[in-house]
């Protein structure tokens, strides 16, 4: 039995190897068939950044090549338990494993060579629309496949020829077992356990320790686009179109709303007369812009990572916590709005509200990149018809979440991410380190995003989504003559657990940052807007309450305009709409769930009684509820005075605002 159990440990660790190598080999004939022959590969695509997508992919096909070696171990161990002489049966290694075997390098070699198919029509890896073969004309989706147009015979006979090689190879490298009697067993068996455990673990994390890390925070993608996309690879794609599909599969109207589609548009807007077949029609907003308003040349809409109202609390005034972004706000030119919420909590979920200019359903709509329409309420989509080149900024990867494909497919022009910001600090010899796991330091963002912007010829729309401020914190404060004495002796003084002083440090840092780049890009072209939001908030440091929970700042600052506020409320999807409000021409129209809550117009009237529904949040300036009727805001005791009416009321319309952005996206 020792023997067949050595014999088993090293056909399992050949054959796991084995795996690996053939998902290279499969990402390297991706790359020559798909990238050289076809052509895909171009600008910026030299020998280097191959490399590096080959070494980023492989990260990620090891973990499947380590799985499939798991089965193999446990199909072979419980054949030596029920058969001792397993391996001494002909051919060396026993059928059931060498079947196994063939079936998973016939299956890897499928979904490979098929996602070379998939990309040649649909410019992508697997996404969405391959669930067309369930949900729309299959007939017409496997017509096209199967067309003489890309070569599928060709593909058929490469599947035939890598199948016999690998079939060839498997019996040449794993069936080769010794048979005569094993010496210094336990030894043998202990360092082949060792190996095969230390593959596994490397193959499963990406690293040796017991915790995996997040391929798609962590591996920083190359520049080129063609590379970048394919990246991931067709089972990590494969992945998110089930988990995407087990989602949305769920989902319909009533999971939002018990009211009918009609229903819920007439009570959403007020229009009794509406039917859903006018949603488009009732989004539709006009610009009021007077026509001697100043042109925006440049539009800034910075999504800051975790910042929250409740830095703006004169309890973190002794600190001067974010002093420069007050000061912003309460300048000639600048104003921030007081009662504003998050469209909802997370990260991902918060861009892709902010993205998309829908209500948040939790539908994972990222997952859907591929097969998603650009929403006629994207912003991008919107400024891209005022004439605007549109620019998606993400100091992390552009592979985490599918952030790539999902902000192009919104209607953005180009998406750069930590590829471009890297390269853009070495050349700039920026003190090591510029980034941790999340992404690019803050600071090295603003300043690529001053460098290329004022390169452009054109206008721009610049969403910019930041990284730094989040944990662990690690920004290098001393390298900015920082110091943490006055956080250390205020988190002393305030008794605060949750919180350590380079947290607080880091925000502060971060408040320079942002406030120093909006000053630098107005001083070289003062004809540019600036919005600073936070994606959500993060856990106060003091006073946790559900408002320092899910409130956070809207400031917007416009060195050539005189701003007039049209109300002091509202939630994410009001930005777009403002800034459409200010920049585009009188007699524009736009698309939007959102509302414009500044003006350039002194003739548009003041709305105190204007609602809002964020997440997990509804109500006007004067009374704010979460979603269970609790009351977290009341500006005075008379505004209580009806809140059971007014909370049924808000309720309905809240339920009927994810409603209609889920019938939105799917239809």
């Amino acid at each position: 039995m020792a023997r067949s159990i050595f014999n088993h440990l090293i056909a399992t660790l050949k054959f796991t190897l084995l795996l690996a190598v053939i998902l290279l080999c499969l990402r390297i004939g991706f790359i020559l068939y798909l990238g050289i022959y076809k052509g895909e590969l171009v600008g910026g695509g030299e020998f280097t950044q191959i490399l590096q997508t080959l070494y980023n992919g492989a990260m990620y096909d090891n973990r499947i090549a380590a799985l499939l070696g798991i089965i193999y171990f446990f199909i072979g161990l419980f054949g030596i338990k029920a058969r001792p002489d397993f391996y001494d049966a002909k051919p060396k290694t026993p059928k059931i494993l060498a079947f196994f075997a063939y079936f998973c390098m016939f299956v890897l070699l499928f979904v490979g060579i098929g996602d070379m198919l998939y990309f040649s029509i649909y410019g992508e890896e697997y996404n969405a629309i391959l669930l067309g073969l369930i949900y729309d004309d299959t007939a017409a989706i496997l017509a096209t496949g199967l067309s003489g147009e890309y070569n599928i015979s060709f593909k058929l006979l490469a599947l035939g020829i890598s199948f016999a090689i690998c079939v060839l190879a498997y019996k040449y490298f794993i069936t080769k077992e010794k048979k005569e009697v094993l010496k210094n067993a336990a030894l043998k068996i202990s360092l082949a356990s060792l190996g095969l455990i230390l593959v596994w673990l490397y193959f499963i994390n990406s690293q040796f320790s017991l915790n995996a890390i997040s391929l798609d925070r962590e591996i920083h993608p190359v520049k080129n686009e063609f590379l970048k996309k394919i990246t991931p690879g067709a089972w990590r794609s494969l992945y998110l179109v089930y988990k995407g599909y087990r989602l949305w599969s769920k989902s319909s109207f009533e999971s939002f709303s018990p009211r009918t589609p009609d229903e819920a548009i007439a009570n959403y807007f007020n229009k009794p007369d509406a039917k859903i077949s006018d949603l488009q029609t009732l989004l539709t907003k006009t610009s009021n812009n007077p026509t001697n308003s100043p042109k925006i040349r440049h539009i800034f809409y910075i999504i800051s990572e975790s910042l929250g109202d409740y830095a703006f609390s004169k309890e973190y005034d002794e600190i001067n916590l974010v002093s420069d972004l007050k000061k912003l706000a309460n300048s000639p030119h600048g104003a921030k709005v007081d009662i504003f919420y998050e469209s909802a909590h997370g990260t991902i979920w918060s861009l892709e509200s902010q993205i998309t200019g829908l209500y948040q359903t939790g539908i994972p709509l990222y997952l859907k990149a591929g097969a998603l329409k650009t929403m006629p309420t994207a912003p991008a989509h919107n400024f891209s018809k005022a004439g605007y080149l549109t620019r998606f900024y993400y100091g992390g990867s552009g592979a985490w979440r599918n952030l790539y494909t999902f902000s192009l497919s919104q209607g953005f022009n180009e998406m750069i991410d930590d590829a471009s910001l890297l390269s853009f600090a070495k050349t700039h010899q920026y003190p090591e380190p510029t980034s941790n796991v999340w992404g690019v330091w803050d600071n090295i963002l603003f300043d690529y995003i001053i460098d290329h912007t004022t390169k452009s010829s054109k206008p721009t729309f610049n969403m910019i989504m930041t990284t730094s401020n989040h944990p662990p914190f690690d920004v290098p404060l001393e390298k900015y003559n920082i110091s943490l004495t006055k956080f250390e002796q205020f988190i002393k003084d305030k008794g605060i657990k949750s919180w350590r002083a380079q947290d607080l440090g880091v925000l502060y840092w971060y408040d320079k940052q942002v406030v120093k780049f909006i000053k630098e890009m107005s001083e070289k072209i003062p004809d540019s807007i600036f919005v600073i939001t936070g994606d959500h908030s993060n856990n106060a440091p003091m006073n946790v309450s559900f408002n320092t929970w899910h409130k956070i700042p809207f400031i917007i600052y416009a060195p050539t305009l005189k701003l007039k506020k049209l109300a002091n409320s509202g939630v994410h999807l009001d930005i777009a709409a403002t800034l459409l409000e200010l920049a585009t021409p009188k007699g524009f129209q736009y698309q939007s769930f959102g509302r414009p809550i500044f003006t350039n117009n002194p003739n548009l009237k003041y709305d105190s009684k204007r609602e809002f529904f964020g997440f997990e949040s509804m109500g006007t300036e004067n009374l704010v509820f979460d979603v269970n009727g609790n009351i977290q805001y009341a500006k005075t005791a008379q505004d209580k005075s009806h809140a059971k009416e007014d909370f049924k009321h808000l309720k309905t319309r809240h339920e009927d605002s994810r409603a209609l952005s889920w019938w939105l996206y799917n239809h």
